[in-house]
C-alpha cells in the first residue's frame, strides 16, 4: 500500500560496543526495541523502547550493547501523515516515543509487540493495525504525486511543482512540509543522497564523476559536499568503511 515501504528485523546476541552510523533515509520510520536499545548520539542518551523516528538533518551514531532485537516499519514519504494525530514536522531530527503521541492505541500496540516471540506474528499484527487506522485527506494525491516527481533524477523546481500540484508556492511548501515531515527542497536533496548511494551499491567501482552525473548532482565537487554533510564521509571513504546500499531505492 502506499502508506508502509517496507518493513525489517534485526537480532544479535553478545554485540558489545557495536557502532553503526545513521544516514538520512528519505522516510520515516517506527521502531520497537524489543532488546537492549541503542545509544545515539543525535541525543546523547539511549533510543526509547518504541518511537517514531522523523527525517534526520544529518548523520549520527547508534552504539550497540548486550542483546540487540528491533522491528521497524519504514513509511514511505507521504504515508506516515495517514497514522499519527501530531504535525509532521514535529517529528524532524527527533525521535518521538510513543507515549508522546496522544494516542492510547499505538501505546497498546507497543506492549503487544515486546510481549510477541515471532517477529512474523509481530509485524502481522503491525499491519493490521495500521490499516484500521489509515487517514487521508484531499491533499494526499497532491503530495503522492509531488513525491513522485521529486523522486527524478532531474526533477523541476519547487515553485514549478506547486504550479503542477495547484498550489501556491507558499501553500504548497507549508503542505508538504505537514505531510510529508520535511520541506520539499530538503527532501529532493535527500533522495538525491539517497539514488547515490544506490549506484554505489549496484556499481562497486562507479568514479565520483559519473557518480554526481547519475544520481543528479551539478559536478563532482557538489556531490563530496554534500555526501560528507548527510554522512561524515566522502563516497569512497563511506565504502571503505561503512556498507553501501540505499535504504530508499530498494534493489
Amino acid at each position: 500500500m502506499p502508506f508502509i515501504s517496507y518493513y525489517w528485523i534485526f537480532e544479535e546476541d553478545g554485540i558489545n560496543n557495536y557502532t553503526e552510523i545513521v544516514i538520512p533515509i528519505g522516510c520515516m520510520q517506527l521502531v520497537f526495541h524489543m532488546g537492549t536499545p541503542p545509544f545515539s548520539t543525535l541525543t546523547n542518551d539511549y533510543q526509547p523502547i518504541t518511537f517514531v523516528e522523523g527525517h534526520m538533518a544529518s548523520h549520527s551514531n547508534l552504539t550497540y550493547h548486550n542483546h540487540c532485537k528491533q522491528v521497524v516499519v519504514v513509511f514511505t514519504p507521504q504515508g506516515s501523515h495517514a497514522f499519527f494525530n501530531i504535525p509532521m514536522l514535529e517529528f524532524y531530527n527527533r525521535y518521538v516515543s510513543v507515549e508522546d503521541l496522544n494516542d492510547k492505541s499505538q501505546v497498546e500496540l507497543r506492549d503487544k509487540i515486546l510481549d510477541m516471540q515471532d517477529k512474523c506474528s509481530a509485524i502481522s499484527m503491525i499491519e493490521d493495525f495500521f490499516m484500521n487506522k489509515i487517514q487521508t485527506n484531499y491533499n494526499f494525491n497532491r503530495i503522492c504525486f509531488a513525491v513522485n516527481e521529486l523522486e527524478k533524477v532531474n526533477p523541476v523546481s519547487i515553485k514549478e511543482l506547486s504550479k503542477k500540484s495547484c498550489l501556491s508556492y507558499k501553500q504548497f511548501k507549508r503542505i508538504f512540509y505537514n505531510h510529508v515531515g520535511i520541506n520539499p527542497k530538503e527532501f529532493a536533496r535527500i533522495i538525491r543522497f539517497q539514488r547515490s548511494m544506490n549506484y554505489m551499491q549496484t556499481n562497486k567501482n562507479i568514479t565520483s564523476t559519473l557518480l554526481a552525473e547519475k544520481a543528479g548532482y551539478y559536478d563532482e565537487s557538489h556531490l563530496l559536499r554534500e555526501f560528507k554533510l548527510l554522512t561524515g564521509y566522502t563516497p569512497n571513504e563511506y565504502a571503505l568503511n561503512c556498507l553501501t546500499y540505499s535504504d530508499y531505492f530498494i534493489v
